[in-house]
């Protein structure tokens, strides 16, 4: 095969087939698709801190993190049904901000956020999503807090 050619790939995962999206240049982004036509866009070329992997839900929602308890690593899931500035932050059990992984506007949909916890040490933490609206029509504010366990 000559170099730059082009090839589509197919590929089953979870359930899902991986192939080229015609939402955005092929070279940026993969679609997920699964059984029941429902497919979303993870994009390669801007924040890699939130992947879309789901179609657009009705109600916001923070889920709990999995694995849980981990280490060093969990997934963080939550859920937009309209664009809104989301912000996700993780803290220690004095309240203290240990790390924000995320302050920016998203597209509505559902996302997993990395977290990866070896710079802190075992015990008890909290994440907190924190979700407004940015349709004009609209003034929807979310936030929503969980627990998860740090166990080295």
């Amino acid at each position: 095969m000559q170099s730059g050619a082009e090839v589509e790939l197919r590929v089953k995962v979870l359930g899902f087939a991986i192939q080229p999206s015609h939402k955005a240049s092929a070279l940026n982004a993969i679609e997920l698709v699964n059984a029941s036509g429902a497919n979303a866009v993870a994009n390669r070329a801007g924040n890699q801190n939130a992947t879309a992997v789901g179609s657009v839900p009705t109600t916001f929602a923070l889920r709990q993190n999995y694995p849980n308890p981990f280490n060093p690593t969990t997934t963080i899931r939550y859920e937009l049904p309209e664009a809104s500035v989301v912000k996700l932050q993780v803290f220690d059990v004095l309240c203290r901000v240990v790390a924000t992984l995320l302050n920016e506007k998203r597209d509505a949909g559902i996302y997993e956020v990395p977290f990866n916890a070896s710079m802190l040490s075992s015990g008890t933490y909290f994440y907190r999503l924190q979700a407004s609206a940015t349709n004009g029509a609209s003034s929807s504010n979310f936030v929503e807090t969980k627990k998860m366990m740090l166990v080295k």
